[in-house]
């Protein structure tokens, strides 16, 4: 009974792959958005009634992909925390983020060649949000008299952030991850002007 459910398992586990590799491969054919479930199927040769055993639809494939992503993601960034601190400066710590961009760029390139305003930037730009809101939290006291502010620093940070990246993806990352991060760094500082 056991090998039976390790088979199963192995099984799922290849299927969800093959459709995970597929939306990839779309991806680099057409933006997200003009994706349907009937392409995603085709792809991978499987049959309608298997992808939707496994998820309910084209988003939930995407957001499974990305979960798994942002699971390595935030893995990569745990080593730079400590009993809830953050324990290298935003600098430090951007570099590394900026890194791993780097060494994921070319599926990120897909992503932002096709989706520029589409969902996967969006969900991209909501898990930057939150480890940013997360670091802020803990690390600073928030105003008491600005309730929102931890949230819009969140949201303004990380929209600037993807936008910066992206275009730094797009033209191939035409400097190192150090430099990028310096220079956003010194914008942050207002370190910009003489």
């Amino acid at each position: 009974m056991e090998s039976s459910n390790n088979k199963n398992n192995f099984k799922k586990i290849e299927t969800q792959k093959l459709l995970e590799d597929s939306l990839g491969t779309l991806l680099e054919e057409k933006t997200f958005e003009d994706i349907k479930v009937s392409d995603i199927c085709s792809k991978a040769k499987i049959h309608r009634s298997t992808f939707y055993n496994y998820y309910n639809d084209k988003y939930e494939l995407l957001k499974s992909r990305l979960d798994k992503y942002e699971s390595k993601f935030l893995d990569f960034l745990r080593k730079y925390k400590i009993e809830g601190k953050l324990v290298d400066s935003h600098v430090d710590i951007m570099i590394e983020i900026l890194k791993y961009f780097y060494f994921n760029k070319k599926y990120l390139k897909i992503i932002f060649q096709n989706n520029r305003e589409g969902s996967i930037v969006k969900i991209l730009q909501k898990y930057l949000e939150a480890y940013i809101i997360e670091g802020v939290k803990d690390i600073k006291q928030v105003r008491s008299d600005r309730p929102y502010m931890v949230e819009i620093m969140g949201n303004f940070y990380s929209g600037a952030f993807i936008s910066v990246i992206g275009e730094w993806i797009l033209k191939d990352c035409y400097i190192t991850p150090e430099e990028l991060s310096q220079y956003i760094s010194d914008i942050i500082m207002q370190k910009v002007f003489i």
